[in-house]
């Protein structure tokens, strides 16, 4: 007895003294960022999964569920997280009580006791005395739903979606089997379509079965149209649950129902299900671990990383099937296999600059199957992606972000990849001049004068542009992406050996110079002819191209503030044009002070972190990163500062609080900060990384650091090079 007390005293006091849970995912908050435009959803999904089973209360923008909403309309089994456009809100389930009605306005519910878990959503339909619970697997959705006594039914409806593109193809094969496929497409006027194909099984026999078209029912056992659906009538007798198991496939039906019954074997019961998501997640987020006194904490910290988790997707099949890379130049698609995973749904603007810098450090094994997703887009559809979705090139947004993406994972170590062909498709984003480049408008200008002119960047009428015409989004913001592209490009070029194109691209990378003006200290649009834009107003923010704010004239989605800084290959460059130290910091500290910096969105994202540059000035970095974590981000629905992006602005949090940032991928450099909790693990994977467990410890509640120590080391600067942390055990920061 008294060697038991003993033992468990022990216990309690490891227990005590690690304050690490397993139980990660009771941390986690899904409902974070479903308001204030963040564009999240709460529903189930697994890390990287598929499909996600997501309550719908709006089918207008780019969100199916804002928090708040007084109306619930169904739960859609493929969504996106975190975007700016609509898109998918696909095979809508919608379960009724009382008379069938078809029209999704009369069928919508008012909803109580909602609950979110990772990989698991519920909620109460107060209008039809309906408890809805829902779990996911990679490739397939699951819902359970209790219905009261009496006419029940359960509607699944092809019309009502988030995509600009609606219905699609649906066919009864039996009281309890539907397949089909839904049509989308047009994400932020791409103008492709594309199939979503599915697999339905519902356990639980109907009374009724049949099709609708809009209001109008069918006898017939197939349909196809804009409005189109199944339903599934009941007359309980008592309270009674059915289930509803969604297979999804992008190559066909019978994938989807492959997909769905090798990951729903029929001995897998939906509580099963559920644990499985739920220890999945778990898995993904004890990559790290936190000790920490508030929960407050925790929850921002470990719901951010659960956000970075969701995108990309997995896009392959569980027979590895996978359809191939359409672009302008590649329209036609092929059906084939792959020998690893195979990734989707590449927000790269954004993501490049957080969420594929936090995979290489804490999930290597993902970050090498996406880069080569990457590669492999690039060898099917002629060209690296920009903003890919389902194997289609959108050409959303500005600059070349994937040679930047695969550079920055290439130059930390991860090696395994066709660094061959990625670099061919670099040089070729890079150079290609011989009709249009669908990656880099404005690429002729460019090369020609070292910046693309406001008065020549494909068309003076606004309303001409389109991402995919030539016509060039905020002239200098381009610019300043295409030399960090550049920069990144002169990296992999010096890596290979190949010394001439590395002296030519890292001369692009440094001709940010020319749009700089040195009497004003911004970056302008400037004209054909050497002359700057006038007037010029560092604040205004209207009407670039042809929506509201999107963007001041010259600038993409920001303002001259906004872009100001952004250099990041180059900051010591930079601080030379501002005159200085002194001056360079008294911008920055205007930019915090007049609340000019804005966290909503990427462009100036890491500039916190740019006083680390000056000397003596680097603490100033801890206290606006602090003061960021502290007001710009809650736990409350609208906890996310802005659109997430596909998780990144949630992964600039998980770094932030991590007291380490990537401030410039192609340069494999953490910038260092007081962190916000006293003691990290991070496991790391031996796959890629010397050290197995690197712990980041805070010594001190200070936000002043005094000194910074890896292992034994004292660092002289308050950054660490990624060779060296992570073959290291310790990270101290001793602050006061």
């Amino acid at each position: 007895m008294k060697k038991f007390i003993i033992l468990s005293t022990s216990i309690l006091i490891f227990l005590s003294y690690t304050g690490f849970s397993q139980d990660l995912s009771k941390f986690v908050n899904p409902f974070i960022g479903t308001s204030n435009a963040g564009n999240t959803h709460p529903g189930a999904v697994l890390p990287w999964g598929t499909a996600s089973v997501v309550p719908h209360n709006t089918y207008k923008g780019p969100t199916p569920y804002i928090h708040g909403e007084k109306y619930l309309l169904g739960f859609g089994n493929l969504q996106l997280s975190g975007v700016g456009c609509p898109e998918t809100g696909s095979i809508l389930l919608r379960p009724t009580h009382g008379d069938l009605f078809t029209d999704v306005e009369k069928g919508k519910s008012t909803y109580i006791h909602e609950q979110a878990t990772p990989g698991y959503y519920s909620t109460f339909l107060e209008t039809h005395h309906i408890l809805a619970q829902m779990t996911a697997t990679q490739r397939s959705g699951r819902s359970k739903y209790t219905y009261p006594k009496g006419k029940n039914h359960l509607i699944i409806d092809l019309g009502t979606t988030q995509s600009h593109i609606k219905g699609g193809l649906v066919e009864m094969i039996s009281d309890n089997e539907i397949r089909g496929y839904k049509n989308e497409g047009n994400f932020c006027d791409s103008r492709l379509s594309r199939k979503t194909f599915f697999y339905i099984k519902i356990i639980g026999p109907a009374s009724k079965t049949g099709l609708f078209n809009g209001t109008q029912l069918i006898t017939d056992k197939t349909i196809s149209g804009e409005k189109v659906g199944a339903y599934l009538s009941y007359n309980f007798a008592k309270e009674t649950s059915i289930e509803v198991l969604v297979g999804i496939s992008f190559v066909s039906i019978e994938n989807a129902k492959q997909n769905l019954e090798a990951e729903q074997p029929k001995d897998k019961s939906f509580k099963e299900i559920k644990n499985l998501a739920r220890k999945a997640w778990n898995t993904e987020l004890s990559k790290v671990k936190v000790k920490d006194d508030a929960d407050t904490n925790k929850t921002k910290f470990y719901t951010a990383l659960y956000h970075t988790l969701i995108h990309p997707m997995v896009y392959n099949d569980v027979n590895h099937d996978y359809l191939t890379m359409q672009t302008e130049d590649q329209k036609e698609r092929f059906v084939k296999k792959t020998d690893y995973t195979r990734y989707s749904v590449f927000s790269l603007w954004d993501t490049y600059r957080t969420v594929h810098p936090l995979f290489t450090l804490l999930y290597p094994k993902q970050q090498r199957d996406m880069t080569q997703s990457m590669i492999d887009m690039y060898k099917e559809g002629k060209w690296l992606p920009k903003w890919e979705l389902f194997g289609q090139e959108s050409w959303v947004m500005v600059g070349d972000p994937a040679s930047i993406v695969i550079a920055d994972t290439y130059l930390k170590g991860i090696k395994d990849i066709d660094i061959k062909s990625a670099y061919e498709g670099m040089l070729k984003s890079g150079s290609y001049l011989k009709s249009q480049n669908y990656l880099r408008p404005g690429l002729k200008e460019y090369l020609k004068y070292g910046y693309i002119p406001i008065d020549k960047r494909g068309g003076a009428d606004s309303t001409l542009f389109s991402f995919n015409n030539g016509y060039v989004w905020g002239p200098v913001s381009t610019s300043q992406e295409y030399y960090l592209s550049d920069f990144n490009i002169s990296r992999i070029a010096k890596a290979l050996g190949f010394k001439d194109d590395e002296k030519t691209y890292l001369e692009r990378s440094n001709n940010f110079t020319t749009l700089f003006d040195d009497s004003l200290k911004f970056f302008r649009p400037k004209n054909s002819n050497g002359t700057w834009l006038t007037p010029f107003n560092p604040l205004d923010r209207t009407f670039d191209i042809r929506w509201e704010k999107s963007g001041g004239h010259g600038y993409v989605e920001g303002t001259a503030w906004i872009y100001r800084f952004f250099v990041p290959h180059n900051p010591q460059k930079l601080i030379a044009l501002f005159g200085g130290n002194k001056s360079f910091k008294d911008s920055l500290d205007l930019l915090f002070s007049k609340k000019y910096f804005d966290i909503t969105n990427e462009p100036d994202i890491s500039y916190p972190y740019l006083y680390n540059y000056i000397e003596g000035e680097e603490n100033n970095t801890s206290a606006t990163v602090h003061h960021i974590i502290d007001y710009s981000y809650s736990t409350k629905p609208g906890g996310i500062p802005g659109n997430d992006d596909a998780g990144t602005l949630s992964g600039w949090l998980v770094f932030a609080m991590s007291g380490i940032y990537p401030d410039c991928p192609g340069i494999p450099v953490y910038q260092i900060s007081v962190p916000k909790f006293k003691k990290m693990i991070f496991n790391l994977s031996q796959d890629y990384w010397s050290s197995d467990k690197l712990t980041i410890e805070r010594i001190g509640d200070g936000l002043k650091i005094k000194e910074i120590w890896l292992d034994e080391q004292r660092l002289s600067s308050f950054s660490v090079e990624h060779k060296d942390l992570v073959k290291a055990k310790k990270l101290t920061i001793i602050t006061f």
